[in-house]
């Protein structure tokens, strides 16, 4: 479940990634089983005869079907570059799209189109306009009206501008970003 969070992985990627992290396949086959039957994640068979992609509903809400369909046609490298972009964002809501590692900004663009990351926009008095980074997660109540969650959003990229330039947003602080 820890790893749908981030990404939508087919079943056999998921289940060689997890073996190769020292987990016996019997035991991954039975977790995912089991987190199937309680619904803590989902498996969806888009295609006949293919791997079943797993994915977290909870986490991607709304958008879970399209996010599942479009990165399970990227490969297991892309996956994970992306992965570790999620996680990091999860973990730093708001975090400054510049400051993001270096990625194939396909990738990013495709996690925009499907929802896996928001961007918003703060323009400051000055003209100098920065964008920041969101994405859903567990913790996110799916029952929030979007425009509440919007204002979030926008008031905590506010905070976020604010932590990590100083100078009028020429500089990232040392200790900030």
């Amino acid at each position: 479940m820890d790893e749908t969070k981030r990404v939508p992985y087919l079943e056999t990627e998921l289940i060689d990634f997890l073996s190769k992290s020292g987990h016996s396949e019997e035991n991954i086959i039975f977790a995912i089983a089991l987190q199937e039957q309680f619904g803590l994640i989902k498996k969806l068979n888009m295609v006949k005869g293919k791997d079943a992609i797993i994915s977290n509903e909870y986490v991607w809400g709304p958008n879970h079907n399209k996010i599942a369909q479009t990165i399970a046609r990227l490969d297991f490298g892309s996956k994970q570059n992306l992965k570790e972009i999620i996680d990091l964002i999860q973990r730093v809501q708001g975090y400054p799209f510049e400051s993001l590692p270096p990625i194939d900004q396909n990738l990013v663009l495709t996690a925009i189109k499907t929802g896996m990351i928001n961007p918003v926009t703060i323009k400051s008095s000055r003209g100098i306009q920065k964008e920041f980074a969101f994405c859903p997660n567990m913790l996110e109540p799916l029952s929030y009206r979007d425009d509440i969650l919007d204002d979030v959003k926008l008031l905590l990229a506010s905070i976020r501008s604010g932590e990590n330039y100083v100078n009028g947003g020429d500089k990232m602080q040392e200790n900030g970003g």
